[in-house]
């Protein structure tokens, strides 16, 4: 009696033996994975049929004849990972006794299907564990109050399957005992019921065993990500106060360093479209901060905008010998749906790049696009509020104010019906300005505004100013941000009057080229010197204070990119040319 539950015993443990090694490999791992499910079927479902091969010769006695276990891995497939893995272990399982011309060998192959179909089918990926539960928790409340703790919830239907699989299985195994080998008077012994009971317990402890190391693997894959998602969320939080100023080389080097801490990387690197903004870690003494970008991997990202996985140093393309890297991760990150810098994580040595650093990499730098892209929002919102204030200001302002108003008080006498007019004009212009402007405009409302400002500068300085407009045909009805022209005009009307006595010519332009909208605003002005137009866009620079130019170059460039900011041509005492570009909207 002894002897043939350790026989069962035996067979058993080399199975389970076998499977717990299988899932060592990272190979193996991987096909219970989630994300590999579906391509992982044809290969767990021929492990399992190779495994239940071996299990056709792994046999034990019942009433002195032999049964096989070559069912039990066919039922561990089916419950590891569904039907589809179940039915193909078994019918590879089963091929050798299909081919037999005898029927009753092809009654054990049907017998087997049937096995692998089943236990499939109460995998715990289908409602049957839930149907299952609903039973079980009944059970369970019944035993809770027969003794001092209930069952943990849903512990009790699996092991109700389990025995359920377990009893079908052996149960179709004996019932082709009487077929084979005809009634036998051991069929009705105790040692009979013995080695049925011992066999039923035993097969049923192993699928328990098998399981548990299977469900450990997705446990272990739990942890990870658990893990992954714990770093990535630090590595936000503390990222964040950094990046609400957007993508800077301040910025990005706080930024590297949180990530080559948390992230365990060998080095970090942060780009711009053009240059390297942040580096850390290996490979700093010729990856400098601020130089061009040397690898070609990286350009290639920034071309393609898509994530790209380099295993070997060749392919990094590191023009430096003997730089230490050997593997990389570049992440583009993405800004308004354009490919504005990448985000590299390296390896060197020996480490290799596994799956998970992968996934945290990528997931890093989704997050740091979220985060560049809501501080280019906040920024954009902050630049409308100062061309508000600042449209308030040109009008408020009290040179503008005293100026204007000097203007209509000297036509009281010698024009009163002029003066009158630039009165009520004036009242309607203030009214006008303190209105809330909308974000896009036609440049037919833009001109409007911008008329009437040149209406008073007109009165003010008479024959010494003269407004030419070019307005191509068709360009009224174009889009563009509120209040990006006037500043222009007001800047043109500052210069070209400030230091001349002769004539200011100021020459407002408009034309549509290759689906964008070109704008030009001209003045024969003193001009700008080299060393000035450095700086002609730094806040606070210049006559204007540095706000209207500097704000619609950068609200410009916040909206459709470094490709259509203001471009400025001047030369002393020859004038200044202020054109843009922005691409074509109708309204």
């Amino acid at each position: 009696m002894i002897v043939s539950l350790l026989l069962v015993l035996k067979d058993l443990s080399l199975l389970v033996l076998v499977i717990y090694g299988a899932s060592q490999f990272k190979f193996f791992y991987q096909l219970f994975l989630p994300t590999s499910r579906n391509q992982a079927t044809p290969y767990l479902a021929l492990f399992f049929g190779l495994l239940g091969l071996l299990g056709a010769v792994l046999t034990f006695p019942i009433a002195g004849k032999e049964i096989s276990l070559d069912f039990f891995p066919i039922i561990i497939g089916g419950l590891a990972a569904g039907p589809l893995v179940g039915l193909g272990a078994a019918m590879i399982t089963a091929a050798p006794y299909f081919l037999r011309s005898d029927y009753l060998y092809r009654l054990d192959c049907t017998m087997l299907i049937l096995t692998g179909v089943i236990s499939g089918l109460l995998a715990p990926s289908f409602e049957v564990w839930a149907m299952m539960d609903g039973y079980s928790s009944r059970i369970s409340n019944f035993l809770s109050n027969k003794f001092t703790e209930p069952l943990a919830p849903g512990s009790f239907s699996k092991i109700t399957i389990y025995f359920l699989l377990s009893a079908i299985s052996i149960g179709l195994k004996t019932s082709l005992l009487p077929l084979f080998y005809g009634i036998s008077p051991g069929f009705n012994t105790p040692l009979f019921l013995w080695q049925i009971s011992t066999t039923f317990i035993s097969v049923t402890v192993g699928i328990i065993l098998t399981m548990q190391i299977i469900e450990n693997l997705l446990s272990k894959e739990e942890y990870i990500l658990a893990r992954q998602a714990h770093k990535t969320l630090r590595i936000a939080d503390e990222t964040l106060p950094h990046l609400r100023d957007g993508l800077n080389a301040e910025s990005a080097s706080t930024t590297a360093n949180v990530i080559l801490e948390i992230a365990k990387a060998s080095a970090v690197a942060i780009t711009d479209s053009k240059n390297i903004l942040a580096y850390e870690g290996l490979g700093a003494d010729h990856h400098r901060v601020g130089g061009a970008l040397l690898t070609r991997a990286t350009k290639d990202v920034l071309t393609s905008g898509e994530l790209k996985v380099i295993r070997d140093r060749k392919e990094i393309g590191c023009p430096f010998p003997g730089c230490p890297l050997s593997s990389a991760i570049i992440i583009p990150l993405k800004g308004r749906d354009k490919t504005i810098g990448t985000l590299k994580l390296y390896l060197g040595g020996d480490r290799e790049l596994s799956s998970h650093f992968i996934n945290l990499a990528s997931g890093l730098g989704r997050i740091l696009s979220i985060q560049i892209e809501l501080a280019e929002v906040a920024r954009l919102e902050q630049l409308n509020t100062q061309a508000e204030l600042k449209s308030l200001q040109a009008q408020i302002n009290p040179h503008f104010l005293f100026n204007t108003l000097n203007t209509i008080a000297s036509f009281y006498r010698s024009k009163p019906e002029t003066a009158r007019e630039l009165l009520v004009k004036f009242a309607d212009f203030f009214r006008r300005s303190f209105n809330k402007p909308k974000e896009f405009v036609t440049l037919e409302e833009e001109m409007e505004y911008v008329e009437a400002y040149l209406m008073f500068e007109k009165a003010r300085f008479g024959d010494r100013l003269r407004v030419v407009k070019d307005i191509a045909a068709g360009s009224y009805a174009s889009l563009l941000p509120a209040l990006i022209l006037q500043p222009i005009v007001e800047n043109a009307v500052k210069h070209g009057t400030s230091a001349k006595d002769d004539t200011c010519s100021i020459l407002i332009k408009a034309q549509r080229v290759n689906g964008e909208l070109e704008l030009f605003v001209e003045d024969n002005g003193m001009g700008i010197s080299p060393q000035d137009l450095k700086k002609i866009f730094v806040m606070g620079y210049g006559q204007g204070n540095g706000m209207g130019l500097s704000n619609v170059n950068e609200r410009l460039k916040a909206i459709y990119g470094e490709n259509f900011s203001v471009k400025i041509y001047s030369r002393p005492h020859k004038g200044t040319t202020v054109s843009l570009k922005i691409p074509q909207r109708l309204n």
